[in-house]
């Protein structure tokens, strides 16, 4: 049989105990412990790490590729060309239509 969930009038109570329990300051020395634990841990040439690279340099490019088409495209891409060619997809027109005047 499954106990009785708390109600929040108990959240609330174990909330305020919680509050003023202690320091929450860390010992003396941590950090410095931390930091020369991280110093002598091997660097991590993983596949992980690789990955993590691949990706990032990857869509750099991509971001790189698409700005670039963008610059040099920019005069094909008119108002007047888009509203056309939104026209011919909406009319089902194409240039090898015989259909197309």
């Amino acid at each position: 049989m499954k106990d009785k969930k708390p109600g929040f009038d108990q959240f609330i109570e174990l909330a305020r105990r919680g509050f003023n329990d202690g320091d929450l300051d860390a010992p003396p020395g941590f950090a410095a412990r931390l930091a020369a634990r991280w110093a002598d841990a091997p660097l991590g040439h993983g596949l992980l790490a690789l990955w993590e690279r691949t990706v990032s340099w990857g869509a750099a490019v991509t971001l790189a590729v698409c700005l670039l088409t963008a610059w040099f495209c920019r005069a094909d891409f008119t108002a007047t060309t888009r509203a056309a060619d939104g026209f011919a997809d909406f009319a089902g027109l194409d240039e090898n239509s015989e259909e197309t005047p």
